[in-house]
């Protein structure tokens, strides 16, 4: 019975452990379960502390270029501050230089201070500059504008008369001008009309050919000169300098001849014009004088008989005696008592035209 008791005491123990082991089981699996949650729980923990402590070596980084931008900044601003105090050390000698300098305050100029754009280094050598001129004029003078009262009467006076020079320069320049480009167009005129007669008159004569008269320089008809070209029949066109004698003769009485016709007038003194022309040639001339004798009177001093004998009335000089010279005059007659009829070519003479030559006077450089 004791046994039993015991064995019953036992079996209850044994029921009871196993339900404090099952218990302890529970408890053991919950343990378990819990310490997984907390080993996660720490996992996590360990990942968060090692972001934070990565986001803590950042902001610590950021912090300390923060506290350097911080501490250049302050030496920044105190290097402003002390340049600001001496800049308004500056300006305040300034002005009282200025005051000192020129008596007046340089507060009056401060409106003008914004206008400047120039570079201060450029404002520094204007001023060195000018101060050196300003020093160059030496001390004030104090008679200065009682001085200048008399010099300004007679500047003004002096550019009244400049004034009037320069225009008056202007109103000759003006005229001058008018003046030589109507003198070039009558040159022109004339010249021209010389030209065509000259041309007619060689052809007459020499029996044909051509004479050209040319200008050296058409742009300045005034101070051109005019050059003189020939071609008596048979022979090439050439200047005046390359004939005979007796063609270049011939050829500057046409050129006389030529002139002649433009403003005839009522005499024309011939000197031994035919000293050089052979006796076709004086023919021609003879009948040349007579055709112009219709509009002039010819005075020809002459020796060549021809010459003499086709004149209306003779003047002789003659010496009977020594020393003592006479004028015998002879008024030619024909046996009917009539003087010698007016010349009438066997055959009319047509003249040529002649091409006209421009020419102008352009202004001279000045």
């Amino acid at each position: 019975r004791e046994v039993a008791s015991e064995l019953l005491d036992q079996q209850r123990r044994c029921e009871k452990l196993e339900e404090e082991i099952k218990l302890l089981q529970e408890e053991l699996t919950e343990i378990e379960h819990k310490g997984r949650l907390l080993t996660e729980e720490m996992s996590e923990l360990d990942k968060s502390i090692s972001r934070a402590t990565e986001d803590l070596g950042d902001k610590r980084k950021e912090s300390t270029e923060l506290e350097q931008n911080l501490q250049s900044i302050q030496q920044e601003l105190e290097n402003l501050h002390t340049a600001k105090a001496q800049s308004e050390t500056e300006i305040r000698n300034l002005k009282d230089n200025f005051v000192d300098l020129y008596s007046r305050d340089l507060l009056a100029f401060e409106s003008r201070m914004y206008e400047i754009r120039s570079p201060v280094s450029e404002i520094k050598e204007r001023l060195v500059s000018l101060k050196a001129s300003l020093s160059s004029l030496g001390s004030v003078n104090l008679m200065a504008p009682e001085e200048f009262e008399p010099v300004k009467q007679r500047f003004e006076f002096l550019s009244g008369q400049y004034d009037d020079l320069v225009k008056a320069r202007a109103d000759l320049v003006r005229i001058t001008n008018e003046i030589r480009t109507e003198s070039a167009q009558l040159f022109v005129e004339t010249y021209n009309k010389i030209k065509k007669n000259f041309h007619n008159i060689f052809r007459r004569l020499f029996g044909g050919g051509r004479a050209e008269l040319r200008l050296s320089d058409p742009d300045h008809v005034l101070e051109s000169g005019i050059e003189i070209f020939a071609q008596p029949p048979g022979k090439k066109l050439e200047n005046i300098s390359l004939l005979s004698g007796g063609e270049r003769t011939l050829t500057a009485i046409a050129l006389l001849f030529a002139t002649y016709m433009v403003k005839p007038s009522p005499f024309c003194f011939l000197d031994e014009i035919d000293a050089a022309l052979d006796e076709a040639n004086i023919v021609q001339l003879v009948n040349l004088l007579r055709e112009f004798g219709t509009m002039s009177q010819f005075i020809v001093i002459t020796h060549n008989k021809k010459t003499v004998a086709s004149a209306d009335t003779l003047l002789g000089i003659t010496m009977e005696e020594s020393g003592v010279s006479k004028a015998i005059a002879i008024r030619v007659q024909n046996e009917n008592g009539v003087v010698h009829p007016v010349y009438v070519p066997d055959q009319p003479f047509e003249e040529e035209e002649v091409d006209y030559e421009e020419g102008r006077q352009l202004e001279a450089n000045r």
